[in-house]
């Protein structure tokens, strides 16, 4: 509708053949409906003279125009959708539009009686009681030149017969600028009336719309173009308002990118916001003072900012670009879909401490990229995706990312000062390996718990996971773990309950320990470290390769204890060993393996691998290949005795001198 102020329509009624009767249409599984097309105009208005109306002097319809058509009160919510088509007797402007209009839509056949109500624009949340209806009036309005946005004015009728007259609910304020540059105007009366929201709207004896109650009011309205682009100098905007008295005057706040100036409107005349009536405002912009301020995009992510005190210092209702800058902690939580755009995280930039809690599926990103002093950051990112930009952020020491799921990956590797992390969400490639996180340092650490993590990367750092308090990678799903300690003090690692895929510890300078139990997802695990004198790896019941060959021992006086039993280890290759090591066990039983060389050991004191069966019972344990010196191991090799609950009986035991022939002793 173009700038639409009162209008008549007549119903007529035209029902299809499938509904010539009532009892045709109630017969039938889906109800057809009652199709309606009617024509609509403009009737006079005694304030005609006071209203916009294009250059002849006229109002008309746009193509495409819908309102909510209700009849009595058990109209569904939204009402019924008519739509508007130019009617070929009225007249017609330059662009197309129309004085007068068909529309046509569909009630259910149910309604055959009750009073008829109309509301323009057509608005899906609307409800009809009969007496009253009920729709808003949005506080962030879309300006047009010389008019206001189609679908904003608020016209509402009322009739019992097959003619209705629609009255404007609205009013507001006209105006013109001089300067270039403006993106955004607001307006806010000074005793903080209500300007816009939802309302119940009932009509009087003259068939003309009351507010009688605001539901939800908005002090503020925000206008704004539909691009974003600056506002024309010379062209006539509008704010449309709820009719209201202005009893102490109005603020206008006029916003450039980094400007924003006010313009303070005395209501001493007492002027009050009238329906069909807009008061006009000439060069609202001329002779006032600029101050610095962020021009937001979104208001919402605005009010959440001057809610925390320690923003906006000198409480004018701004966020100046010095104020932004000057700020060093924030602590945000949103708590719904309320805030959508907070690209103004750009002017903060000497935060230092940022926590931002999101509870919605917005806003969709976060850029912190100008946020380079940033130390201590925590994102809770509950209701999806977000996207931001740490790639700056080098100074931080605490970074904290829970139920994040980031659509682009996260170089941590940037993150040279980090001392502690904590990680809950899903990622492709978390790499520490750049960080500060040193056991032998308070508060240090990480704690990587319900995550899923394609390639975890923890090398030259010292991790002993699994301690339940600084180093824990609990209940996490990762598919290749890298890993190694350049920390010479005691080291084990422990990831207990991880769901890992393959461990790599290829590089590795120091671990006494190494402990990953009942993990069903671990399928091939690589250790290469100095002087590691545990190997714990069961119950992985899909583990079916581990390669040991990297371990080695610089020194004398080594133990190595190997158990890795109850997996499905179909290869394992062991280290090679010498006199360093006096003490060696090697427990592989309940795996898969078909081979077994430990020639590469120089001391083996004990060796358990049986049984060695398959899903059927069988033995896969086909050979054993032993050195001619390994001739010491209890209940394998020793006195030529073989133990069949170390060795399976089956298995040939071969060593670089030969077959060697063992019995069974009928003692064991």
């Amino acid at each position: 509708m173009k700038t639409i102020k009162k209008l008549a329509v007549v119903f007529s009624a035209m029902l299809g053949v499938a509904a010539c009767n009532k009892a045709d249409v109630r017969n039938q599984d889906a109800d057809p409906g009652i199709q309606l097309t009617f024509k609509a105009w403009f009737g006079s208005d005694d304030d005609a003279t006071k209203t916009i109306r294009e250059s002849d002097g006229k109002v008309y319809w746009v193509s495409g125009d819908e309102i909510s058509m209700f009849r009595g009160s058990t109209s569904a919510t939204g009402g019924y959708k008519f739509t508007s088509s130019k009617n070929s007797e009225g007249a017609t402007d330059a662009s197309g539009n129309f004085e007068l209009a068909n529309f046509s839509g569909t009630i259910p056949s149910t309604l055959t009686s009750g009073t008829y109500f109309g509301l323009y624009p057509y608005d899906a949340d609307a409800t009809c009681d009969g007496t009253y209806i009920t729709t808003t009036l949005p506080a962030t309005q879309i300006a047009a030149e010389e008019t206001f946005a189609n679908k904003l004015f608020i016209s509402i009728g009322r009739s019992s017969s097959e003619e209705m007259a629609f009255y404007n609910l609205c009013g507001g304020i006209k105006f013109t600028l001089t300067q270039s540059g403006i993106k955004q105007i607001s307006i806010k009366g000074k005793n903080n009336e209500n300007l816009a929201g939802k309302v119940k709207v009932s009509i009087n004896s003259a068939n003309q719309p009351v507010v009688s109650e605001v539901v939800s009011g908005e002090k503020e309205i925000i206008l704004t173009t539909s691009d974003g682009s600056a506002f024309q100098t010379g062209k006539a905007y509008y704010f449309v308002c709820l009719p209201t008295a202005i009893e102490s005057g109005f603020e206008i706040t006029l916003r450039k990118d980094t400007q924003y100036a006010k313009f303070d409107y005395d209501n001493s005349a007492g002027h009050t916001i009238r329906r069909s009536v807009f008061g006009s405002l000439t060069g609202i912009d001329n002779g006032l003072t600029w101050n610095g301020g962020i021009n937001f995009n979104d208001p919402a992510f605005k009010a959440a900012l001057l809610a925390q005190t320690t923003v906006d210092t000198d409480s004018d209702g701004e966020i100046s670009t010095t104020e932004a800058a000057a700020l060093t902690t924030m602590n945000m939580v949103f708590s719904d879909a309320s805030v959508t755009d907070c690209s103004e995280m750009t002017y903060f930039t000497g935060l230092t401490t940022l926590s931002w809690e999101c509870d919605a599926a917005s806003p969709s990103a976060l850029d912190l990229s100008k946020c380079t002093k940033l130390t201590d950051v925590t994102i809770l990112a509950k209701g999806g995706a977000l996207d931001f930009d740490l790639s700056n952020c080098t100074k931080i020491t605490t970074l904290k990312l829970e139920n994040q799921h980031q659509t682009a990956d996260i170089d941590f590797t940037k993150f040279t000062s980090l001392k502690y992390v904590e990680l809950n969400g899903k990622y492709k490639t978390v790499d520490l390996s750049s960080c500060l996180i040193k056991y032998s340092d308070t508060g240090s650490g990480y704690y990587i718990h319900n995550s899923t993590i394609e390639t975890l990367n923890l090398s030259n750092i010292m991790p002993p996971c699994g301690d339940g308090t600084n180093y824990d990678l609990t209940t996490s799903t990762i598919g290749t773990l890298k890993a190694n300690n350049s920390d010479a003090s005691d080291g084990h690692f422990n990831p207990t309950s991880c769901g890992i895929t393959t461990i790599d510890f290829s590089s590795s300078d120091y671990f006494l320990g190494f402990v990953v139990e009942n993990d069903t997802a671990l399928k091939n695990v690589t250790i290469s470290c100095p002087g590691i004198n545990t190997v714990t790896i069961t119950g992985c019941t899909s583990l079916a390769s581990l390669d040991l060959s990297g371990i080695s021992f610089p020194s004398t006086g080594y133990s190595f204890i190997v158990n890795v039993k109850n997996n499905a280890l179909t290869s394992l290759t062991l280290p090679t060993t010498s006199s360093n090591v006096d003490f060696c066990t090697i427990d592989c039983s309940g795996n898969l393996l078909t081979t077994l060389n430990i020639r590469s050991l120089y001391t083996v004191n004990r060796l358990d691998c049986s049984p060695m069966n398959d899903a059927s019972g069988n033995n896969t344990l086909a050979t054993l290949y032993v050195t001619a010196s390994q001739n010491n191991i209890e209940g394998v090799t020793k006195d030529g005795v073989r133990d069949p609950e170390k060795i399976p009986e089956e298995t040939e035991i071969i060593s670089t001198s030969g077959s060697i022939d063992t019995t069974s002793d009928e003692s064991w």
